[in-house]
């Protein structure tokens, strides 16, 4: 009788993994391919290496679906799941009502819509907020947090930086979400709150995910909110971020269906 030993099988296992994570790799540069420069052939595996593991989580072990969710979290940001900005995502993924597939079907439609509608079908919503991020004063972010009412004050200053993207979202999802985190930066609970300004901390957030710094794409900018501001006015970290996300949008509009 043929037997297959436990190591044998995890061996085989492993293998059947790697494979995998090349082909992903390969077709997801296809689809994405300033990630090659902006990632390295390290971040690319670090990614496919999460999106197996994360997708797992959710019932979904099909390759094919699984490289779908990997190809999501290239697009909508690495922990969309987790996002607080873009609770439809979670919302779909924990529905275990839905199969592996459905949970990816819609997952891929409401992502299409979300950017359209977040970023413009070149980018221009996004890049047009960054500019005029750069553009804004320093003093009045600090004059603003000291308003009678700051989170009205920081909702207002969010929908007149990006617009599209405060509509999508909704002031009242947008309000508690602010109101959230301002509770949270005062309780002192998240170290990075303590080296960056309360509102530039915000603004990196809503344009990036509530937590762009667990995204291995945006290591280099996590890495550098976490550091003192010191000797760098905040709004210097903003323009270091153009250029990323130029990148970025080159590879807009996906479809990652094509691809695998």
């Amino acid at each position: 009788m043929f037997r297959i030993s436990s190591n044998q099988m995890k061996a085989l296992s492993d293998s059947t993994r790697r494979a995998y994570e090349k082909r992903a790799i390969k077709a997801l540069l296809e689809i994405f391919p300033s990630k090659e420069e902006t990632l390295g052939a390290d971040g690319m595996l670090m990614m496919v290496q999460e999106g197996i593991d994360r997708s797992r989580r959710y019932g979904i072990k099909n390759q094919s679906e699984v490289f779908m969710y990997t190809a999501l979290m290239l697009t909508i940001g690495g922990r969309f799941d987790e996002d607080q900005l873009i609770p439809w995502a979670s919302s779909i993924l924990s529905n275990n009502t839905n199969s592996s597939s459905d949970k990816i079907s819609r997952l891929y439609k409401a992502a299409v819509f979300y950017t359209n509608a977040t970023y413009g079908a070149d980018g221009s919503f996004f890049l047009n907020a960054l500019n005029k991020i750069c553009c804004a004063k320093h003093s009045d972010f600090y004059e603003m947090m000291r308003a009678n009412d700051p989170i009205g004050s920081i909702v207002q200053k969010l929908e007149h930086f990006y617009p599209e993207k405060s509509a999508f979202i909704g002031t009242d999802i947008l309000m508690r979400w602010v109101c959230k985190e301002i509770e949270i930066s005062q309780a002192g609970r998240s170290e990075t709150r303590v080296h960056v300004d309360r509102f530039l901390y915000l603004i990196l957030m809503f344009l990036w995910g509530s937590e762009f710094t667990k995204d291995p794409q945006l290591s280099n900018l996590a890495s550098m909110t976490q550091k003192s501001m010191s000797g760098m006015e905040s709004i210097d970290l903003f323009e270091i971020t153009q250029e990323h996300a130029r990148c970025m949008l080159e590879d807009r509009p996906f479809k990652p269906s094509s691809a695998y």
